[in-house]
Order: structure tokens, then C-alpha cells, then sequence
């Protein structure tokens, strides 16, 4: 048995502007005004051939590229509104505080998911795993002789098998609003706080989705005469939301130091697809029901660093005379201290045509939270084939994260141009485990344990630097 494609040389091309104005403006003594524009452009992809072909859900059939303008060949109207304007404000409200704040809008303007969106990957320009040929007795076919012909006929294309690459003509990019408000303290000579609100707001950000999915999941399909419809849709929205604190003690006395803490909430219905531990949507016509907090989300983050020069040697707290300054002189000790709370994950029973198929949540999620039962399995009930659970995406959260780098160096003078540091790092020095997300497809037998790491185990490593 085989079966059998025909590959071509897909040829896509694109091309983009873009241009920019900025300028700063002192108002006043105590305010500065920073003001942008900018605009970006980059037209969807287009086949040098035009071998191209995208679906039409009015009339249920594939369109095909042909010469003529920019939309006829890519199949998808150019967005040419990408205007995004910046300001950014620093006021100094006295001599030893400072209010700032920016706005901007920002486009994506490729969106590209995968080969999954790509429309010059369609028949009748590729045709793929569409034909099979059976034969016990003799061989298919010669690779000497070639394919057969009829593989790359395209009266032969049987579209009810193959995956359909295909894209909303409406073309619009991906908008995101960053933003950011937040004041600055200095106390005393070394010592300075912060606090800042960060934000961002995304829009039209490209959603990949079964535009043939079967009706409740189960039902018949819209278009019976196709299988998979892999549909780019501008339809995803985010939204982040943040506060950051920190306070720093700037270098004086041979050490530094600097504390921040970052409470923050992030939440979208688009994944990215590539990256997404939260799979694709499981109703593909009611995308609002997939909102859930980002697959990155993390509420809670605190880190902590240092640097501090050992006070031996010529000219510091403690001269120790010749051989002492020579073995202890010189010595940089340095750290940073990283915590955070758990990132979210989705309770799922698998996948169904592409899509992340949910139980049904019949009672408390909460487990012992260790490696061996960190949510309770018996919370989730399967549903049958087709059919869509109630299950939240990235309702629960896993295990936090907690490490500790420092690094140890030596720096050695032997004239007044050559020099040289000898230095040791290690990677979570205390060797804490920290551990993954749990597995959460309850079908497997081992559901709710945890078997990955989400990060290594004690690292060291020694270098040598000459500098001459």
C-alpha cells in the first residue's frame, strides 16, 4: 500500500515599508514630551506562480489566485491602516522624584502559524496523502519510472481527505495597546523605589480554528464535501495587566543590591498556536467560552540580586599586607534570587480533529498538590465522543518555581595591561527540584502526577579570562 503525493516548490513571497517620526519636546523645565508615529506595512503572502487557493464559506468552495491586483493574487485584502502612535511623558516633580508614563499602538503585521495557514499549501498546486494504491502481489509502482501520472491530476483530488489551508480575506493585523504609568523616589545618595501599572491590550490577533468543525461537536458537517478547514481568523483578544515594584540600593561601599516584585494577571482566548500548552479552542464557533488566563501567566514574581566586592586588599576596610591581599584581595561575590508562583494548565480528555477536547467538572479539582496527586482526578468526568465538557481552560495551576544562581570571581592584576578573573558559577545552588505542570489528560494513568522539571538541577561551571 502507499500513498502517494505530488510536492512542489512553493515560491511565496512578500514585501513590506515602513517609516517613523519622533521627536522630544521640553515643554516645560520639569516636563519632557517624547512623540512618535508609525507606520507598517506587509502584504500576505503571494505565490510567484499563483499557485495559491483559499476557501470561500459563502459558497463552500476553494477561490484561486490569478494576476491582477495584490488581493487577487494573495487571496486576502492588504491592511493599510497600521498607524501607531507613541508618547511618552517624564515629569520631575521635585528634585528627587520623577512621574512617567507612555502610550503606543503596535501591529503584527505577519502572522504566520505554522504551515497551517499557508495557502499556497493547497491542492490543486500540492496534493497531499489524497491517493492510496493497494497491491499484495506486485509493486505499486518504480521509483525509476516516476509517479504515476494521475497523482497529479487534479480531477483525481478528493478533497474530503485532505486538510484545507485557508484564511479570512478580511486581512486585518494584530493590534496591540501597550501602556504604562509609574513614579521614581530616590532616597538619600544610593537608595531608589519604584512603582509602575504596565498594560496591554491585544485585538485581532490570529486564531487558528476547524471552520468545518461537525455541528455540536458531533453533528454534520457545514461543508460535507470538505474535511479539516484550517481557518486564520483575527478574532483573538488579550489583555495584560501588571504592577511592578522595586527597590534598588545603587553601588557604593563595594556592594549593590535590588529587590522587585511583579503582581500581574494575563488573560486571552488566542493562544500562540506553536507554543500553546492549552491547545486550540474546543468549540470553534464560540471562542469567548476559551478566555482563561494565558498559558504564561505567572500572579506572583519576586527577584533579588546582589554584588558585593569583598572588603580585602590595597585601599579597602581591610589590608592584610602582601600575601593576605594577594589571596583575598580582589574577590566579587554575586547572586539573584528568583521565586514565582505556578503557571496555569488545562484538564483535558485529549483532542478531537485538532481541537482540545474538555470533561465535564463534577466536584473539587483540589489535590495534595505533590508529585503523585497534585489535582484530584476524580473532579473530572468524560464526556462521549463529540461531545464539549464544561471544563474552564487553564482553571488550575501548578507547582511554583523557586532557584538561586551566585557566582564567585577573582580578579588578578599582574601589570597595568594585563589582567585577569577567574570565576565560578552555579546554577540553583541549592539543587531545588523544581518541577513542571502535571499531566492533565485524565485518560492517561498518569493523570495528576508530575513527571518533567521546569528547570535544571544544580549547574557549575569555572572560567578563565585574560585581558591584556
Amino acid at each position: 500500500m502507499a500513498e502517494l503525493s505530488n510536492v512542489h516548490i512553493v515560491n511565496q513571497r512578500r514585501w513590506s515599508t515602513a517609516f517613523f517620526v519622533q521627536d522630544d519636546w521640553r515643554a516645560t523645565d520639569r516636563l519632557t514630551l517624547n512623540l512618535g508615529l508609525r507606520y507598517d506595512f506587509m502584504t500576505p503572502s503571494y505565490e510567484a506562480d499563483n499557485r495559491m487557493a483559499n476557501f470561500d464559506p459563502a459558497t463552500g468552495t476553494l477561490v484561486f489566485a490569478s494576476d491582477g491586483s495584490l488581493q487577487d493574487r494573495t487571496l486576502v485584502k492588504p491592511d493599510r491602516n497600521n498607524f501607531g502612535p507613541r508618547i511618552g511623558i517624564v515629569y520631575q516633580a521635585n528634585e528627587r522624584t520623577v512621574v512617567r508614563g507612555g502610550y503606543g499602538i503596535f501591529y503584527n503585521p505577519i502572522d504566520r502559524i505554522g504551515s497551517e495557514d499557508q495557502l499556497a499549501l493547497n491542492p490543486p498546486g500540492l496534493i497531499n496523502n489524497n491517493q492510496t494504491v493497494t497491491s499484495t502481489t506486485t509493486p505499486v509502482f518504480f521509483l525509476r519510472d516516476g509517479f504515476p501520472a494521475t497523482t497529479s491530476d487534479p480531477a483525481n483530488v478528493v478533497y474530503s481527505r485532505l486538510p484545507i489551508r485557508a484564511a479570512n480575506p478580511s486581512g486585518v493585523n494584530a493590534q496591540f495597546q501597550q501602556f504604562a504609568a509609574g513614579i521614581e523616589r530616590q532616597l538619600g545618595r544610593e537608595f531608589v523605589v519604584s512603582a509602575d501599572f504596565v498594560g496591554n491590550i491585544g485585538r485581532n490577533i490570529a486564531v487558528l480554528r476547524n471552520l468545518n468543525q461537525p455541528a455540536n461537536g458531533n453533528g454534520a458537517r457545514p461543508y460535507p464535501d470538505f474535511a479539516h478547514i484550517q481557518w486564520r481568523d483575527p478574532i483573538g483578544e488579550s489583555r495584560y495587566r501588571g504592577v511592578d515594584v522595586s527597590a534598588e540600593k545603587r553601588f557604593g561601599s563595594g556592594y549593590s543590591w535590588r529587590v522587585a516584585y511583579t503582581l500581574s494577571d494575563s488573560r486571552d482566548q488566542a493562544p500562540e498556536h506553536l507554543a500553546a500548552t492549552s491547545g486550540r479552542q474546543q468549540d470553534t464557533n464560540d471562542i469567548e467560552a476559551w478566555e482563561g488566563p494565558s498559558d504564561f501567566d505567572v500572579r506572583h514574581r519576586f527577584v533579588g540580586n546582589f554584588v558585593a566586592e569583598l572588603p580585602f586588599g590595597d585601599g579597602r576596610a581591610v589590608d592584610l599586607g602582601g600575601v593576605g591581599n594577594a589571596v583575598l584581595g580582589g574577590w566579587t561575590v554575586s547572586g539573584i534570587y528568583t521565586a514565582r508562583s505556578g503557571r496555569p494548565f488545562t484538564v483535558t480528555q485529549g483532542s478531537l480533529e485538532g481541537a482540545t477536547w474538555m470533561p465535564n467538572q463534577v466536584g473539587d479539582a483540589e489535590g495534595a498538590q505533590d508529585v503523585d496527586d497534585w489535582f484530584n482526578v476524580n473532579a473530572f468526568e468524560r464526556v462521549p465522543s463529540g461531545v464539549f465538557g464544561n471544563t474552564r481552560r487553564n482553571s488550575l495551576r501548578g507547582p511554583g518555581y523557586v532557584a538561586f544562581d551566585m557566582s564567585v570571581q577573582k580578579r588578578v592584576t599582574f601589570t597595568s595591561r594585563v589582567a585577569a578573573s577567574l570565576r565560578w558559577d552555579v546554577f540553583n545552588l541549592f539543587n531545588r527540584a523544581n518541577f513542571g505542570n502535571p499531566n492533565s489528560n485524565i485518560t492517561g494513568s498518569n493523570a495528576g502526577t508530575i513527571s518533567t522539571l521546569a528547570g535544571d538541577p544544580r549547574v557549575m561551571q569555572f572560567s578563565f579570562r585574560l585581558f591584556f
